[in-house]
């Protein structure tokens, strides 16, 4: 016999009793069929690559449409993210960020190479693209020095500029999850809003890639008072499908005032680069980035390896308070 108890626990789907607390629109049979087919949907892109991981059978019961929404919402309300955009909350946020996860570090003059480690690893990770200017000049001084990097795309610039996201691809670079909109009052409006833009920028990139990412970086990092209310949630959930969410542990703070010379970002690289596992935090949004990218590759191809983030990795990620 039929039981809808444990369909739902096999599935993920919230217990009974808390389905009933959900605002929920549709009849159950139609709950169920669209389950069915998201989940064969999921499946026939799965299938595209070896490294295929299936979106979670149920994100929860309202967004079990994604799979035909993802292929009919409207983008065009979404403007393209603005290159060298005056300084926002998403600076302050990854200031603040900074000012916590830094708390303890104590800075240093400048880096000085020591004896090349083949253990020491840094990971290049970009944040917000693609954009038009900046990536192609990104990718351009990857290439040339045959390194990897990790791109923590935004929704809407993927749409507005999908041939430099083809070319991420197709250069063998990792793309993560970064947000759709990348405005805070939207994503972090409630468990629902998150899920809502994680799911929808997930199957953006599937789109390119053949295959659903499980890498995340939460927008202006996973402890910021922009996302206090949710944070908990948002990391169960993510945790619940197998998504490792990523920080950082060094950064050129590009995005945290967008006055400085790429002198002072080479200098804030080389200051926060510390020990054997280095998450660098970039973003390909800004022509100064571009400006100090290659001589800052240069001066760690001394000491480091370079490599792409993948679920194998220790993340980095900031204190839960």
């Amino acid at each position: 016999m039929f039981n809808l108890r444990e369909f739902l626990e096999s599935t993920g789907q919230p217990a009974w009793s808390q389905l009933q607390n959900y605002t929920i629109n549709h009849t159950l049979p139609a709950v169920l069929i669209t389950g069915i087919l998201f989940s064969a949907g999921e499946f026939a892109v799965a299938e595209a690559s070896d490294r295929a991981i299936p979106v979670h059978a149920a994100l929860y019961a309202e967004h079990v449409e994604y799979a035909y929404y993802v292929e009919h919402v409207e983008y065009a309300e979404y403007a393209p993210q603005g290159e060298d955009e005056p300084e926002t909350a998403y600076g302050y946020a990854e200031a603040q960020a900074h000012e916590y996860y830094y708390a303890e570090a104590k800075p240093v003059a400048a880096y000085t190479p020591s004896q090349p480690v083949p253990h020491r690893v840094m990971y290049l990770t970009f944040d917000d693209g693609p954009t038009r200017t900046v990536t192609p000049l990104i990718l351009d001084i990857l290439a040339e020095r045959d390194i990897r990097a990790t791109f923590f795309v935004v929704g809407r610039n993927v749409r507005a500029n999908p041939e430099i996201m083809q070319r991420i691809v197709d250069e063998g670079h990792t793309v993560a999850v970064h947000s759709y909109s990348h405005d805070y009052a939207e994503i972090y409006a409630s468990l629902e809003a998150f899920v809502h833009d994680f799911t929808v920028t997930r199957s953006i990139i599937a789109e390119f890639t053949g295959y659903y990412s499980d890498l995340y970086r939460f927008p202006g990092g996973s402890v910021t008072r922009f996302n206090a209310n949710v944070r908990d949630d948002a990391i169960d959930f993510l945790e619940s499908i197998g998504v490792v969410y990523f920080d950082w542990n060094a950064s050129i703070d590009d995005s945290i005032d967008n006055r400085r010379t790429a002198k002072q970002l080479l200098e804030r690289g080389l200051e926060t680069a510390r020990g054997d596992s280095v998450i660098m935090l970039a973003h390909d949004t800004r022509m100064v980035t571009a400006e100090m990218m290659a001589e800052m590759i240069d001066i760690f191809a001394k000491d480091f390896v370079f490599d792409v983030l993948t679920t194998d990795v220790t993340p980095a990620q900031m204190p839960r308070r």
